[in-house]
């Protein structure tokens, strides 16, 4: 960005002012939770197949929100008991219409097309007398995306995360309990074509699906989450203030949480197996901070920005120049 000089009886009358704020946008794309559970509330998440509120009475045979397992965020997660195919924990990003009794909710929708990936952490619980016994399965069958324009649509469509399986399929061996982080980088998909999800979609939907036989039908959801990979620093931007941040994360995790995220109850060190894999290969590792310099010197990044201390600086002075300037001339 270049900005002009003009001098005034020999004063620098800096006319950067408006040019340096023209780059200064806020930041928005940050780690955001949209579903924790804690103290036994639905969080407006909903179940497909009987269009309930998790926490209505009625589902008290399906969800449980107390003594569950697998808590990734805070002290609770969701449990889903049902055998057998099911579209069940899903969520509404839209406007909350009076004939829907569900629960909507229009301030998450940004969320989605300001970030680029969703994750949420999935636990199959442990043996037990009557739970997971040697043989059958279990596992996260699908998830569903629902937007105006793209449709309904399997968004794993038989290419799980997880190499080789359905989203964590498990054949009877789930002792201790077994988490796994369901994500998905749906980046791609917003714009303007034919099969994608405008900015101005009126609404989203997630769904989720699950897969078990009658032993082996208990699932455990914790710390849903929108977010952008390579944003190490929670900035809002991927850009190289990232690299320093995503060395810091991989060579002191307890030291990258305090100096980029303390106080920030949305992050859990988990979340670095989502924020830091880069390269979309279901690790954080060495490997993702050469994609991540290899992604920003092909010219990628956020396209939004903040001034620079520097600027900022240069922006004080213009300031005040302007402000000496305009009492030079009244007198």
């Amino acid at each position: 960005m270049f900005c002009t000089l003009r001098f005034y009886q020999g004063i620098a009358i800096v006319t950067v002012l408006a040019c340096l704020l023209s780059g200064a946008k806020l930041a928005h794309a940050q780690l955001s939770v949209i579903g924790n559970w804690e103290g036994g509330t639905g969080d407006g998440w909903f179940d497909w197949q009987d269009g309930l509120n998790v926490d209505d009475p009625s589902e008290a045979g399906r969800y449980t929100f107390n003594n569950t397992i697998g808590a990734t965020i805070g002290n609770y997660s969701i449990g889903f008991t049902g055998s057998g195919y099911d579209q069940d924990l899903s969520v509404k990003l839209q406007n909350n219409y009076p004939t829907d009794p569900v629960t909507n909710h229009p301030e998450w929708r940004p969320l989605f097309f300001e970030n680029k990936a969703f994750a949420i952490d999935i636990t199959y619980g442990p043996y037990t007398a009557t739970q997971n016994a040697t043989g059958g399965y279990q596992q996260m069958y699908e998830m569903d995306l629902n937007a105006p324009g793209y449709g309904f649509k399997d968004v794993f469509a038989g290419n799980a995360p997880i190499a080789s399986t359905e989203v964590g399929f498990t054949a009877g061996v789930a002792s201790p309990a077994q988490t796994l982080t369901l994500s998905y980088n749906y980046g791609a998909l917003i714009g303007s074509g034919a099969t994608q999800i405008a900015t101005n979609a009126s609404y989203v939907e997630f769904i989720l699906a699950t897969n078990g036989d009658s032993t082996h039908d208990n699932f455990y959801f914790d710390n849903a989450r929108f977010y952008t990979p390579g944003d190490m620093n929670n900035d809002g931007h991927v850009d190289a203030g990232d690299i320093k941040a995503m060395e810091l994360a991989l060579t002191n995790p307890t030291a990258y949480k305090n100096t980029y995220f303390n106080g920030n109850s949305n992050f859990v060190l988990s979340d670095l197996a989502t924020l830091g894999d880069v390269n979309g290969d279901g690790k954080f590792n060495n490997a993702d901070v050469q994609a991540l310099s290899s992604y920003l010197i092909a010219g990628n990044g956020s396209t939004s920005t903040v001034p620079e201390p520097a600027s900022l600086t240069l922006l004080g002075f213009a300031t005040a120049t302007l402000l000496w300037a305009a009492r030079k001339k009244r007198k």
